[in-house]
């Protein structure tokens, strides 16, 4: 296949809050070995690549860069190696190198490595998001979850792409899944693909003006680090949840949230790990309160 010398790719000039993107002709770059070259099919935007053009992602590339974590592709040519010749011609779903361009260009170079070979009935669509949601999903529920021995498992932003799937994937590995959303309706979104317990929530300014709560819910993050974080639940999550952010360390969990909620009544549902939402700061511990919807 003949390659052009030039290509299209939104390019990122600066971090900054209002992301802009300059749509430029850059040169075509060309694989080494143990790499491929994409013809780029289908690309998204995730909140990390968001958070990565604001400059707030865990690193930054030299700029100007091409943005984009993953996509969909199809390999046209190698820069040798056994791999790279297998995956020649093929459509592949692929993620960006830490410190290469990235999926918003009509053409990127990838590690064979990093290429999953996508079936027929796997859409371009489908491919570009193999990646990103549903490799963090496994890692948080086989990695942290299932490994700490707890029975369920409680998600903020419950609504979102990520937590659907952890949703789905939490109901395939026989865990419980508590989910929490803002609006009236994520609680229908999330039922229609068999969420049990749906938790409507919202962020109180320090004022009660709810009374006779059934059910509590206590989530203790332990601050930005996912591994390790345990929990509390009371009774059945049949009322409303109350859900406290902290940056206690998670190993302090149950003595800290006995001395802050007082004895832990009802009935305990095995071990319960907690993921996703934003990270608590220091000192940080809004109240989470909600109706439960199943």
């Amino acid at each position: 296949m003949n390659l052009p010398d030039t290509m299209r790719a939104a390019v990122l000039g600066e971090y900054k809050d209002e992301i802009e993107l300059e749509v430029t002709e850059i040169p075509v770059p060309r694989p080494g070995p143990g790499q491929v070259l994409l013809r780029m099919l289908r690309t998204n935007i995730n909140p990390s690549d968001l958070s990565f053009m604001h400059g707030q992602y865990g690193f930054r590339k030299p700029l100007p860069t091409v943005p984009g974590f993953e996509g969909s592709g199809l390999v046209v040519a190698s820069g040798g190696g056994l791999l790279g010749r297998y995956l020649r011609g093929k459509r592949v779903s692929t993620a960006a190198r830490p410190q290469g361009s990235g999926t918003f260009a009509e053409y990127m170079l990838a590690d064979a490595g990093s290429c999953i070979p996508l079936l027929n009935s796997v859409s371009d669509e489908q491919g570009a998001a193999l990646i990103v949601n549903p490799l963090t999903a496994w890692a948080m529920l086989n990695d942290i979850v299932l490994k700490s021995g707890a029975k369920a498992v409680v998600q903020t932003a419950a609504a979102g792409a990520l937590g659907r799937m952890i949703q789905r994937l939490g109901t395939r590995l026989g865990l419980r899944v508590v989910n929490i959303v803002r609006r009236p309706e994520q609680v229908a979104a999330l039922k229609q693909i068999g969420a049990g317990i749906v938790l409507e929530g919202r962020l109180l300014d320090g004022a009660d003006g709810n009374a006779g709560h059934i059910g509590h819910l206590i989530v203790n993050p332990g601050g930005r680090e996912h591994a390790g974080i345990r929990g509390s639940l009371e009774g059945e999550a049949s009322g409303t949840a109350i859900a406290a952010l902290t940056s206690a360390p998670a190993a302090a969990a149950d003595d800290t949230w006995r001395r802050r909620t007082g004895t832990l009544v009802g009935r305990a549902v095995g071990g319960v790990a907690a993921v996703g939402g934003a990270p608590a700061g220091p000192g940080l511990r809004p109240d989470l309160r909600g109706r439960a919807a199943g």
